[in-house]
């Protein structure tokens, strides 16, 4: 029963199944939420088997580490108190009851008494906890980094902060009581750097960053962390009026204490994902999920007008989040698609229709990258007989055709510059500094990797000296030398796009990889806010180094990359957008150009043709005016064709404010206050007859 169902029960709480310890033994019972107190664990599942559990009847599907807490820990935490343990209470071979489960939790969580919360041991060791010890939060993260050179080459995951689900059990409970799930025996010494009890990490590198890479990589990984610890304080204490502050929370998840609050109030028919501050908060979050779906099904349920589709379990994700823009809009809770149908369609559709999400979405690999798929919330009604998006200016469109290495570089510069929220975002959240930001200098391009890209040698092309060959395991692999030139090539189906760049048991480092760790070093060096020399300097050495080459398919993709980052499409959805997208240059006006995406049916005949579009908004007016803008033609389609970046940006002065506006509305804006505009409404159906008077060739 959902808790949204309407029904006389509702003040008794949805029913569900509970345990209890009884002696020795494990008994199972169900009860309504509101008539029961107990107590929720929330925990993640890690590498998990099916074992058998002393006390316990049946089959555990639990990793071996969680199986010796249940049976070692958890009955002397629980009591005989009852209590509601996903892998006790659910029954995990029954896809249904899992499924039935989901428009649940957050009312389990939310009447549970208090939530046990289990950490894994894999990222805050004992000795981080020791070294620590009651630093406020302002020390913390300077602290740890300097402590974790001392294991800088163990594994720093805290795969607690890393997954989907626990974030959505904490947001809901109360009280919050950490506990850590310890491999080996379960006591609480110091731990030393020089024991097996530390994780190794696994890494990429293959040694030629040496100590620069690993120091790197240590400190992002510790701010990913703290990113991450902050960002589930922040949405923990924003849903209550009254919560902990950040040194309480901290200490009490660093230190295995525990938290409280005032019951989080139920959300209200008028909230939704954008209410509040939790969409910015969580926008570049790294935290995981098993299916595309749970991104929906573990943060929209706690929302009054979303219902849980009856057939989820055989919908695909673009049908699930299909469902939810339809419950949005006929609720009064209308979002802007980030993937528009007529940005993948290249047939000619009616405008409204155009607007509509496109039936091909990229799977979200977190939660960042799906809350990116949804814009800005619709505030403002059209005019009558308009539609939603309106015209700010004409821009001249290009594909980028000098492939040098410094022109490169400076539009991805200036990128990062105009767009320096997002970028800082982007590496904060874990998303951008995934695999480090210390590139290779030995590496080179593989040209198997190139083709999963569409990037194929020209026939032209002399092999010569620019190709090393090397076998292994009855395997050929092509390296590429300074020689070999590359040229555009069918792209592979989307079941044919592995996403072979998360694959961290690969021992090559791909172009997709190598591509994300060159931009994040980039940034790094170029972020204002941070201001480090010593990156700085390092990343000056790796870019004049003539060791390390700079073959056209790797620029190509930190450009489609980049553009991303600014567009925000998560960086995991590379391959799918590469097959349907080109980086383009945006130029509105002689001084400002913007990097951005193109569809790749709507590019034109001739690489390197300027292309006249129109820059479209869906917000005229609001605090979402900048947003969500995208590139329009109407002898094309009626519909977005492109997407321009964000024109606004966190913190921005009233000068800047009006500086861009008049950049994106080509001055045909009038300054009514300080950050505040009117702006004329050119809607695209003005533009039609030029559709009809213009003809597509």
């Amino acid at each position: 029963m959902s808790e949204h169902s309407g029904t006389p029960q509702d003040d008794l709480g949805p029913e569900a199944k509970f345990a209890r310890f009884v002696g020795v033994n494990l008994e199972l019972f169900r009860a309504h939420t509101s008539q029961l107190e107990y107590i929720a664990v929330s925990h993640v599942f890690g590498k998990t088997e099916w074992c058998q559990i002393p006390g316990i009847q049946g089959e555990v599907l639990a990793s071996s580490q969680k199986a010796a807490f249940i049976e070692n820990e958890l009955p002397s935490l629980v009591g005989d108190q009852p209590f509601w343990m996903d892998i006790l209470t659910v029954n995990q071979r029954n896809q249904a009851e899992v499924i039935s489960v989901v428009d649940i939790i957050p009312q389990i969580f939310r009447d549970a008494l208090k939530t046990l919360a289990i950490r894994e041991d894999d990222g805050i060791y004992t000795c981080c906890r020791t070294a620590l010890g009651k630093l406020d939060w302002q020390n913390l993260s300077q602290a740890w980094q300097d402590h974790t050179e001392q294991h800088r080459d163990d594994l720093r995951d805290e795969s607690y902060l890393q997954r989907l689900w626990t974030f959505q059990e904490c947001l809901f409970s109360r009280e919050i009581q950490f506990v850590v799930c310890r491999r080996g025996e379960y006591i609480y010494p110091p731990y030393s750097s020089s024991t097996d009890e530390l994780r190794p990490l696994e890494s990429h590198s293959n040694g030629d960053g040496g100590v620069a890479e690993r120091f790197y990589k240590n400190r992002v990984d510790v701010q990913r962390i703290m990113e991450s610890l902050w960002v589930l304080w922040h949405c923990f204490w924003s849903s209550s009026d009254l919560g902990p502050t950040i040194d309480e929370f901290s200490h009490a998840y660093i230190h295995c204490k525990t938290i409280t609050r005032p019951r989080p109030r139920r959300r209200t028919e008028s909230e939704d994902i954008h209410t509040g501050l939790f969409r910015m908060a969580t926008l570049t979050s790294h935290r995981v999920a098993s299916k595309p779906r749970d991104y929906i099904f573990a943060i929209m349920p706690q929302f009054p007008w979303y219902n849980y589709p009856s057939s989820a379990k055989d919908m695909t994700f673009s049908q699930i989040f299909l469902d939810l823009y339809d419950q949005a809009a006929n609720t009064g809770h209308q979002f802007t698609p980030r993937i528009t149908a007529s940005m993948i369609e290249s047939i000619t559709v009616e405008v409204n229709d155009a607007l509509l999400p496109s039936e091909h979405q990229p799977e979200p690999e977190c939660l960042g990258d799906f809350l990116k798929l949804l814009g800005q919330r619709l505030s403002v009604d059209p005019p009558a007989g308009s539609s939603y998006i309106h015209v700010t200016t004409n821009v001249l469109v290009t594909e980028i055709t000098d492939v040098s290495r410094n022109n490169f570089l400076e539009i991805i510069r200036s990128s990062m510059e105009y767009s320096e929220d997002l970028w800082r975002f982007s590496h904060r959240g874990g998303e951008l500094s995934t695999f480090g930001n210390f590139p290779q200098i030995s590496w080179e391009l593989d040209v198997m990797d190139a083709a999963t890209l569409g990037w194929v040698p020209d026939a032209g092309s002399s092999f010569g000296d620019a190709l090393l060959m090397t076998e292994e395991k009855s395997q050929t692999t092509i390296m590429t030398g300074p020689r070999l030139i590359f040229r555009e090539g069918p792209i592979g189906e989307d079941h044919d796009l592995t996403r072979i760049e998360e694959d961290r048991s690969m021992e090559h480092v791909t172009i997709l990889q190598q591509s994300r760790k060159i931009l994040d070093h980039m940034w790094c060096a170029s972020d204002r806010m941070t201001k480090d020399p010593a990156q700085e300097s390092d990343f000056k050495i790796f870019v004049s180094t003539p060791r390390f080459k700079w073959p056209k398919p790797l620029l190509q993709t930190m450009l489609l990359l980049a553009a991303m980052v600014n567009c925000q499409i998560g960086l995991s959805a590379a391959r799918w957008v590469h097959k349907r997208f080109v980086p383009v240059l945006i130029a509105y006006g002689k001084d400002t150009k913007v990097l951005g995406l193109l569809a790749r049916h709507a590019r034109p005949s001739k690489l390197g043709e300027i292309k006249e579009m129109y820059s479209a908004g869906h917000h005229p007016q609001g605090k979402s005016i900048g947003k969500d803008l995208v590139l329009i033609d109407p002898v094309v389609s009626a519909g977005p064709l492109g997407i321009v970046p964000d024109f606004l940006y966190v913190d921005q002065t009233s000068r800047q404010f009006e500086t861009r506006m008049k950049t994106l509305y080509g001055g045909l804006i009038k300054i009514i206050g300080p950050g505040k505009v009117a702006i004329p409404y050119i809607s695209p159906e003005v533009l039609t007859s030029q559709r009809q008077n213009n003809p597509k060739d």
